[in-house]
């Protein structure tokens, strides 16, 4: 019975880690233009940081690097991968544009 509820824990702790672990960006979000850092290279450096909490069972170092990176004002950064999808492009001036994301 015991062994059985470690088990059923671990089960759940392993669920918790899996949606922690960062998200790899698909081959069509690089643009291929040597960019630095590449959306790869912010995806091996965050599984980098994922692995290493895991093994030192530190979850709350991952909720810690996702709260450093995330500010309102700035939710496009070139540290910080993320997935975004434009959803409206509306001209405003001859050569201005305003981009709306989700």
């Amino acid at each position: 019975q015991r062994d059985r509820q470690h088990l059923v824990v671990m089960a759940e702790n392993d669920d918790e880690w899996i949606s922690l672990q960062p998200r790899e960006p698909l081959p069509s979000q690089c643009c291929g233009s040597g960019c630095k850092p590449c959306v790869f290279d912010i995806y091996e450096r965050e599984l980098r940081q994922w692995k290493q909490a895991k093994a030192n069972g530190d979850q709350p170092l991952l909720s810690k690097n996702n709260e450093s990176n995330q500010n309102d004002s700035q939710l496009i950064v070139p540290e910080k991968w993320s997935a975004f999808e434009i959803v409206c492009v509306e001209q405003q001036a001859a050569d201005a544009y305003l981009y709306r994301y989700q």
